[in-house]
């Protein structure tokens, strides 16, 4: 693993700078010497550099990027080792074998696995930060006037097609018709009179919300999947939706009860920017290089090695421009 690689270049490097440093005729550094070859301190520096390197480099730039950015607080560890703990709870004593199988990770111990999962979090904290810094007032004008709107309150009746794993593909064709023909059947119904509440306490596959009547409470854009909050901004206050509304949780048929005046650009900017932030996460490509290179910028990165230097920014533009 590279942390290994990490530990054991240090460890040589060590020993380099230790006493009883044997010295050629010109000064250099002799780390071994062999009938007829001479290795000196700048040639092993220079092969280790090569295998190992950028590894080291990168390692060491983003592991004092995140741990200098972001405390590790005691409620942290306690997270994560709850977490940990939570794994041998489902897995039992094969919890590592499992994580590795489905994480592709070759964790021999929990002290890894604790790293591991410390650094992913500090690197999510990393990419959100970077993500809400590159929000511009422009692109929260513009949100605030095309898509901000107050908060609204709905009830659904969700009708999910009854799937088994054993299925054919004409047979979940077959389920998905069923499903939706009931959820039109339901709309006329409303037509024809009856009550929204009782059709989804009876109906409902949601049963969160079938007990209230469908109720789902107060909402706004990013909560909800998007279907079910573009239909719900359509509907006027006491209509429901004509046709079911499809989302990959099945059919919904909505009814809005209740629209909130939207509230002002100031008081919507924190709400705005995480929105906005949030579709740049999802939307730029290998966020997370950009997001550690505005970090090293921040920290004044200086790589005095040419060679280091080169390999690094190389590195930088190629993960910057990989296509996922």
């Amino acid at each position: 693993m590279k942390k290994i690689k990490f530990i054991s270049l240090l460890f040589v490097l060590t020993l380099l700078m230790g006493c009883g440093k044997a010295k050629l005729e010109d000064g250099k550094e002799l780390v071994l010497e062999l009938k007829g070859m001479k290795m000196t301190a700048n040639d092993f520096y220079d092969d280790l550099k090569e295998e190992a390197g950028l590894a080291t480099l990168v390692q060491n730039i983003d592991s004092y990027v995140l741990n200098n950015k972001y405390e590790t607080t005691t409620s942290l560890k306690n997270e994560i080792n709850s977490t940990i703990a939570s794994y041998k709870e489902q897995y039992g004593d094969q919890y590592l074998e499992a994580i590795n199988y489905y994480s592709g990770s070759n964790f021999t111990n929990d002290t890894q696995l604790f790293d591991y999962i410390l650094a992913n979090y500090k690197r999510e904290l990393l990419i959100s930060d970077y993500a809400k810094s590159i929000v511009t007032d422009e692109e929260i004008e513009k949100y605030y006037n095309e898509k901000a709107v107050g908060d609204m309150r709905a009830k659904h009746i969700l009708i999910t097609a009854v799937k088994t794993d054993d299925m054919t593909e004409t047979e979940i064709a077959d389920a998905e018709k069923e499903a939706l023909n009931k959820a039109k059947d339901l709309i006329t119904q409303l037509d024809n009179g009856a009550d929204f509440e009782e059709l989804a306490k009876s109906n409902s596959s949601d049963t969160g919300s079938a007990s209230n009547g469908g109720d789902v409470g107060y909402f706004n854009r990013g909560k909800m999947v998007d279907e079910f909050e573009e239909a719900t901004i359509a509907l006027e206050v006491g209509k429901y939706t004509k046709t079911p509304v499809k989302t990959t949780y099945g059919y919904h048929i909505i009814l809005k009860t209740e629209q909130l005046d939207k509230k002002t650009l100031e008081e919507s900017k924190d709400s705005i920017t995480n929105t906005i932030a949030q579709e740049k996460q999802e939307t730029i490509a290998n966020i997370y290089a950009f997001a550690i290179e505005a970090a090293m910028n921040e920290y004044e990165l200086k790589i005095y090695d040419s060679g280091m230097k080169e390999l690094y920014d190389n590195y930088m533009l190629n993960i910057k421009n990989k296509k996922e």
